[in-house]
C-alpha cells in the first residue's frame, strides 16, 4: 500500500503552514501574535514538571504542549472570531482524527474534493520554528480559524484534535458560530489502523512526513514507531470521547483498507455525523 503521509513535506515553505486550497485560492491568515509565556527549558522540563520527552521529536512535542484550559476556551474561542472571520465561512468543516500511519492526508485530499485541506501540523510547527519551540495555543487557535475562514465550500482539518482540550474548542467554536446564526455544518473522521499497520506504514514513509524531509532515529526504529502509535491511541481515544459529548453519532473508519475504499468509507462517515448535542459540562 502507498505510503500514507502524513503531510507534506513542501508545507514548511507555506508561511504559517497555510491550508492548501484545490482551487488554488486558499490562504493562511494573520500575522502572529503574542507569545506562550510557558518556557520549556533544557530536557522538556517546564515549572518542574516533565511536559515533553526531547527525545521523541517535534511530533511528541506537537501532542503535549499547546493546550488550553477548559475554563478559558469559550472566551478564547470568542477573542478570535471577528465579524469579518464569520462572514468568511464556508459551509461545511470535516475535521480529521487519526494517530501515525492511518492515512489521514490521503483521505484529506479525497475529503476536501475541490475544496480545502488545512494542514494544523505544518501550522504548529511554523508557530515552534518561530517561537523557538513554544507553541501558544492561542495563536495555534487563531491561525486555524482563519485557515477556515479562508477556504472554500469544504474545508477538511488535519492534525488539529491530538487532545480533550482541542475537543472542547472545537464544540465551542460551533456553539459561539451557531449563536453568531453561521449555518456551518461540523463532520468528523476518525480513522483507525492495527498497530503493526501503523508501525509499517511509519517504517516505509522514515522522515518523509516531516517539514523539510528530516529524517530522525527515531523514525526508523520499530520500538519507537509502536511506542508513538500506542501513544496517539491513547489520545484520540480520548478525543473521541469528549466530541461524542457534543455529536453523539461520531463513528470510527477502518483506515486498513484500498485507499479508494477508506476514503469512501469516510465520506460516509461524514456524511453521518449527526446534530449538535450541546457543549461539555467542562465549558459550562
Amino acid at each position: 500500500q502507498p505510503h500514507a503521509m502524513e503531510h507534506a513535506a513542501d508545507d514548511s515553505a507555506r508561511p504559517n503552514g497555510a491550508a492548501r486550497n484545490r482551487k488554488g485560492g486558499g490562504k493562511s491568515g494573520g500575522k502572529q501574535g503574542g507569545r506562550s509565556k510557558g518556557d520549556i527549558g533544557r530536557g522538556g522540563y517546564k515549572g518542574g514538571r516533565q511536559v515533553v520527552d526531547p527525545g521523541r521529536g517535534m511530533g511528541a512535542l506537537r501532542a503535549q504542549i499547546g493546550t488550553l484550559k477548559p475554563r478559558e476556551i469559550v472566551g478564547a474561542v470568542r477573542a478570535v472570531l471577528g465579524m469579518d472571520v464569520v462572514a468568511g465561512m464556508p459551509g461545511r468543516v470535516v475535521w480529521l482524527i487519526g494517530g501515525p500511519g492511518t492515512g489521514k492526508s490521503r483521505v484529506a485530499a479525497g475529503l476536501a474534493g475541490e475544496g480545502t485541506v488545512l494542514d494544523m501540523s505544518a501550522v504548529s510547527e511554523s508557530l515552534m520554528t518561530e517561537s523557538g519551540g513554544r507553541l501558544d495555543p492561542h495563536d495555534q487557535m487563531r491561525l486555524m480559524v482563519q485557515g477556515i475562514a479562508n477556504g472554500t465550500d469544504t474545508v477538511v482539518v488535519d492534525g488539529y484534535l491530538k487532545k480533550k482540550e482541542h475537543a472542547l474548542v472545537v464544540a465551542a467554536l460551533f456553539h459561539e458560530l451557531r449563536q453568531e446564526g453561521v449555518s456551518l455544518k461540523f463532520e468528523f473522521v476518525m480513522l483507525t489502523v492495527p498497530e503493526q499497520v501503523s508501525v509499517d506504514r511509519q517504517l516505509a514513509r522514515g522522515g518523509g512526513s516531516r517539514a523539510g524531509g528530516t529524517v530522525l532515529a527515531s523514525d526508523l526504529d520499530p520500538e519507537a514507531a509502536r511506542q508513538r502509535f500506542q501513544r496517539y491511541e491513547g489520545h484520540m481515544a480520548t478525543v473521541f470521547r469528549a466530541l461524542q459529548v457534543s455529536w453523539p453519532e461520531i463513528r470510527a473508519v477502518d483506515g486498513d483498507a484500498d485507499p479508494e475504499a477508506v476514503v469512501q468509507a469516510a465520506r460516509q462517515a461524514a456524511g453521518a455525523t449527526g446534530d449538535f448535542a450541546g457543549l461539555s459540562r467542562d465549558l459550562q
